[in-house]
């Protein structure tokens, strides 16, 4: 019998989910043939989501995402680097 309780922190399972999708969606836009940072700079600005290639339903992907949270990440990410 186990009796221990495991706890999940939700933002952490959050940010992996946000990094594991930017960076397939990052190599989709990229398998594609398309410049993926133009690309992903373009549907930030913009919330635009035609920016991002529907190759291999990566649009679909990224719609689930925040753009508030993938700036969020990327400046974390960035600013953890430096």
């Amino acid at each position: 019998m186990i009796d221990n309780t495991t706890l999940f922190d939700k933002s952490l399972i959050r940010k992996e989910l946000v990094g594991i999708t930017l960076r397939e969606v990052y190599n989709l836009i990229e398998e594609k043939g398309y410049n993926p940072i133009n690309q992903l700079l373009g549907y930030i600005l913009s919330d635009d989501l035609s920016y991002i290639t529907n190759y291999k339903n990566a649009r679909l992907k990224l719609s689930g995402i925040e753009r508030s949270e993938i700036v969020n990440f990327l400046l974390l990410n960035y600013f953890q680097k430096i």
